[in-house]
Formats: structure tokens, C-alpha cells, sequence
């Protein structure tokens, strides 16, 4: 089995994504906010710097969603990225980030939610 991530820079695409990860059987998904260090690291304007007046502005873009799911061994990255991309774009062009790395121990049962359940 293997973890799956998916980093969502636009969280207003989060039923596709979730849609998306469905069609490959990727189970037990967990979505977070989140913030890069890029956008909550406080930012200074240099002009400001230079008057001797440096006031601290932060980045006000929204957050992004990080999706974490466990993959069956049947699956291969390759499908999930396409199944992904099918519902939001092209990764390359900024829509999100997907990578996958194998899992050294699990212990205990999945306990997903099937559709109707819920």
C-alpha cells in the first residue's frame, strides 16, 4: 500500500479532487488546511526598509488543502495523477501537486465511509 498526498492550491476544487480520488479506489482520505511558508512568512517592502519605516505585511491569499489517502497496490501513481488531472487540469499548470511514497508498516482495518452511509 502507499500514501498518497495531494496539495490543492485552489480549495473551491476540493468535490473534483475528492471525485477524482474515488474513481481509483483511493481509501481512507483525510483533508487539512494548510499554508506554505511562502504565504504565511511576513514580507517587508524594501522602499519602506529604505525610509526607515519597515512594517511587517503578510501574504492575505487563502490557504490550500492537503488531501492524504492510502493507495492499493493495484493502483499505480500514474493512473491517480491522470484521474486527477481529468477533473481539475493539468498539474504543470499550477492546479496542485500530487506524490506518493510506500508505506513500511500498517496495522488495522479501513474504516471507510460508503457512499449511502454517511
Amino acid at each position: 500500500m502507499r500514501m498518497m498526498m495531494l496539495v490543492l492550491y485552489d480549495p473551491n476544487t476540493l468535490d473534483d479532487a475528492l471525485d477524482a480520488l474515488a474513481s481509483v479506489q483511493v481509501l481512507e482520505i483525510g483533508v487539512f488546511e494548510s499554508e506554505t511558508v511562502q504565504r504565511c512568512r511576513p514580507q517587508r517592502f524594501a522602499a519602506r526598509r529604505l525610509l526607515g519605516m519597515s512594517r511587517v505585511v503578510t501574504d492575505v491569499r487563502g490557504a490550500e488543502l492537503i488531501i492524504l489517502g492510502l493507495m492499493p497496490d493495484e493502483v499505480s501513481m500514474d493512473v491517480c495523477a491522470e484521474a486527477i488531472e481529468a477533473r481539475l487540469g493539468p498539474l504543470d499548470e499550477g492546479s496542485g501537486l500530487v506524490l506518493s511514497w510506500d508505506i513500511g508498516y500498517l496495522k488495522g482495518r479501513c474504516s471507510c465511509i460508503v457512499e449511502g452511509e454517511a
